[in-house]
């Protein structure tokens, strides 16, 4: 489905051992190659492209409707851009991978015969679903704008970053991957992907949801650019927050490892917020809301952000009063697979109160169920 296979999403497996050796084996057999890319290793199929006909009766019952015809379309071009095509279109095929295999792997349903489908009559009410940018921009009517640049006079597409949509009943969430500084941030660019996305919700949910952004990173300590308050000094970062905020009320940040994905399951949940604020600070949350400054918790002069529920647009705005507040003391609390990414943005304003992730996970089980 994705053309490649980035070997550091393997870890998101729940068994990742069984599927490296695999790997090893249909390497052995000249069925695959390893390759590397910008520093990054993934797994590409070698030869596939045999006449439909002579392999539709072999793989019959693997090979379902759909399947074939998708990868030819766009497995292919993916599996060709990332070894040869411009560092942005390579960088996108991996990013593309990696955010299917986090959604797969969170058990969301990603192949063509397990979820709704966009152009068909089916709704997304139901099931918990992940699509690629190219499964739903024909279904949400959306083509990249075609703009002038005003200093060398040469077109360039005015593209989204989003790479997917996530359809879940804890919420629908537009995904972003985020590997360094591989792709600029375009005006306007966000803001008509959300007005399309938004167009196809209302047709196919009964009762439409507002999006969220989702962003997925594998240096998740970077992600702190985007939360200082002092970003303004550094454009590509200011350039992704004004699209962001403009576009998204609200905007999560997850890892590429196991407990980002461990977390988006938690957040594919029906009122996963709620339930997380609850076991964070039992009735005492009902305060939250009631407060100047945007926070889980008012207490003997202190004002505590409770980052479990991982929205960087609100951090942000905790954060910048945090740094200008003299009267009051700030604190956040977080996973422990969060601290380094707080302190890193907070410079020292926030009391960062952490426990284990693993831990908390046994405490809501009651109320999500039991989370892979």
């Amino acid at each position: 489905m994705t053309g490649v296979i980035p070997a550091k999403a393997l870890s998101l497996m729940n068994v990742p051992r069984t599927y490296k050796q695999k790997l090893k084996d249909m390497e052995r057999e000249g069925i695959i190659e390893q390759v590397r890319v910008k520093n990054f290793n993934h797994v590409r199929l070698v030869y596939y492209m045999k006449p439909y006909d002579e392999i539709s009766g072999v793989f019959a019952s693997d090979l379902r409707d759909g399947f074939y015809e998708s990868y030819s379309a766009y497995g292919m071009l993916a599996r060709k851009n990332c070894l040869h095509g411009s560092e942005t279109r390579s960088v996108r095929a991996i990013q593309n991978a990696e955010a299917y295999m986090f959604m797969h792997a969170a058990g969301l349903a990603c192949s063509l015969c397990e979820r709704p489908n966009l152009i068909a009559e089916d709704h997304l009410d139901m099931k918990n679903a992940y699509y690629m940018s190219y499964d739903f921009k024909n279904a949400a009517q959306y083509e990249d704008k075609v703009v002038l640049n005003p200093k060398g006079g040469m077109k360039e597409i005015m593209g989204s970053r989003v790479i997917g949509l996530a359809a879940t009943q804890g919420g629908i969430y537009s995904v972003f991957v985020q590997t360094g500084d591989a792709a600029r941030w375009q005006a306007g660019a966000e803001i008509r992907m959300r007005i399309h996305i938004d167009a196809m919700l209302a047709k196919k949910m009964e009762f439409p949801k507002k999006p969220c952004g989702l962003i997925i990173s594998d240096d998740y300590e970077s992600l702190s650019r985007l939360v200082d308050p002092a970003i303004e000094l550094r454009y590509k970062a200011k350039a992704a927050v004004r699209q962001l905020e403009e576009s998204y009320e609200k905007v999560y940040a997850l890892p590429l490892t196991a407990d980002g994905k461990k977390l988006f399951e938690v957040m594919s949940r029906p009122g996963w917020e709620r339930i997380i604020r609850e076991a964070s600070f039992g009735r005492q949350a009902a305060q939250a809301g009631q407060m100047a400054v945007d926070c889980d918790l008012y207490e003997n002069g202190t004002y505590t952000l409770n980052f479990c529920a991982p929205d960087i647009m609100r951090l942000r705005r905790f954060l910048a009063y945090a740094s200008s507040d003299t009267e009051h003391r700030y604190r956040i609390t977080c996973f422990d697979f969060q601290k380094g990414m707080l302190e890193k943005a907070s410079h020292g304003s926030c009391e960062i109160k952490s426990g284990p992730f693993e831990k908390f996970l046994k405490i809501i089980e009651p109320a999500v169920g039991k989370i892979r």
